[in-house]
């Protein structure tokens, strides 16, 4: 496959009264061609930042950006206009997002204006972008105002996709939606990540959301990525114990299912700007151990595509730590010695 997203050793930090914040930690992760790779993880984690200095919205402070096999890390933002249309972005608020004074019609042309349609084919193009995304033609004339939310989102997803990019990043595009709109619009981002080919970067909290969409999931905790899996693989054998609080934490419809023992996190999330030694989980994890205070776990790889930055892996054996490696991925100043063998039920 091609790898269109190639993030390496990526840190973001903000200068904040008391100190650094370190908003994005030694981060390493990529995405392939025709591919959802999910990000996740609580509020101020770090995924957001993560997802704009990638756009480079944001300048990041060490690491490297790659667009298919273009290094982006250090381009002028001049230099970068001629690699914007092939990444583009849907941000959060689908009204803020869009400027209330232009009509759809407009925006949609100033995006096919960038893609360098010729001028009198941005109206057809305008047209067929509307009806990619599930609204009529007709809507081209109306405000922002007099759209609904769902509506207003789709228009952005119209608008990025009017580039023709390789790269669509979505952060949060769902979370200010009702949930009945955010299946629709998780399904067309779906389905036109598969008819387009596009490598998409999909941010959300929502563990359940991502699930719909994502062929891979990282989770993020505190600027770093703790694990990531193929979605099918973390949702039926996650290891890091953050991971397992998250799918815990996912509303389950069957009663049957209601009470039963999962992990539960303890405490609120420790500063970025002074975060603990050691594993930066340890304080709130229940299975930390005094390894864990001092040592940073590095991304540990297991035979079924999973990695995970634990020193103590639930359910890991012995023999999947011996078939398994560190993986390129791991933070940069991390122990080689390999996670405990633990065996400890799923549940």
């Amino acid at each position: 496959m091609t790898r269109v997203l190639t993030i390496e050793h990526l840190e973001q930090r903000f200068a904040v009264p008391g100190g650094t914040l370190r908003a994005v930690d030694d981060v390493t992760l990529h995405v392939e061609r025709g591919e959802t790779l999910g990000l996740v993880g609580e509020s101020g984690c770090g995924k957001s930042t993560l997802a704009r200095t990638a756009m480079r919205l944001l300048d990041p402070k060490a690491g490297t950006i790659h667009l298919g096999d273009r290094d982006i890390t250090r381009r002028s933002q001049r230099a970068l206009r001629a690699d914007r249309p092939r990444m583009q972005m849907v941000f959060q608020d689908p009204f803020g997002s869009l400027n209330p004074r232009r009509r759809i019609g407009a925006v949609l042309e100033e995006a096919l204006a960038v893609g360098r349609v010729p001028g009198p084919e941005r109206a057809a193009a305008r047209d067929a972008a509307l009806e990619r995304v599930g609204l009529a033609p007709e809507l081209a004339t109306r405000l922002p105002h007099e759209l609904s939310g769902g509506q207003r989102q789709r228009v952005g997803v119209a608008r990025a996709l009017a580039t023709n990019p390789e790269l669509l990043v979505a952060d949060e595009p769902v979370s200010a939606l009702d949930v009945s709109v955010q299946a629709q619009l998780v399904n067309l981002l779906g389905d036109l990540g598969r008819d387009l080919g596009l490598a998409q970067l999909f941010v959300a909290h929502d563990l359940s959301v991502v699930r719909q969409i994502a062929d891979r999931i990282a989770v993020m905790y505190l600027g770093r990525i703790v694990e990531s899996a193929p979605t099918t693989v973390l949702f039926d054998r996650a290891r890091h114990p953050y991971t397992r609080a998250l799918l815990a934490a996912v509303p389950v419809p069957d009663p049957t299912q209601r009470g039963r023992t999962r992990e539960r996190l303890q405490g609120e999330p420790p500063s970025p700007v002074a975060p603990p030694s050691g594993c930066s989980f340890h304080p709130r994890c229940p299975r930390a151990s005094d390894r864990c205070t001092v040592e940073q776990p590095p991304l540990w790889r297991y035979p079924d595509g999973g990695l995970t930055a634990c020193h103590h892996p639930v359910g890991a054996t012995a023999d999947e730590i011996a078939a398994g490696a560190r993986d390129d991925a791991s933070p940069r100043a991390a122990s080689t010695e390999a996670p405990s063998a633990d065996v400890a039920s799923a549940d």
